[in-house]
């Protein structure tokens, strides 16, 4: 679980009453993150293992290792299905 993604830099971001609006400049499609999604985000500013995202999932939240790792898999899948980050070459 060590592959390294990072965020596209084509996104803009914006908090927004507790949730995060994010829009893909070259789709136009919005997302919206809640708590937990803007910290995996923001630690996304830099590459990041997804090893490094469990762990800051479980330092934020409490979360066991399992939890944390089954959370940040899906959240990773979905934003790369979406093209908001990539693995890195």
């Amino acid at each position: 679980m060590s592959e390294a993604h990072y965020v596209r830099g084509d996104a803009l971001f914006e908090d927004m009453g507790g949730e995060t609006v994010m829009l893909d400049l070259a789709s136009r499609r919005l997302t919206t993150l809640n708590a937990a999604g803007r910290i995996l985000w923001d630690a996304l500013e830099h590459p990041a293992t997804l090893d490094h995202l469990r762990d800051v999932l479980c330092a934020n939240f409490g979360l066991d290792g399992d939890r944390a790792t089954a959370d940040v898999a899906a959240f990773v899948a979905s934003l790369c299905d979406r093209g908001l980050i990539h693995p890195t070459a």
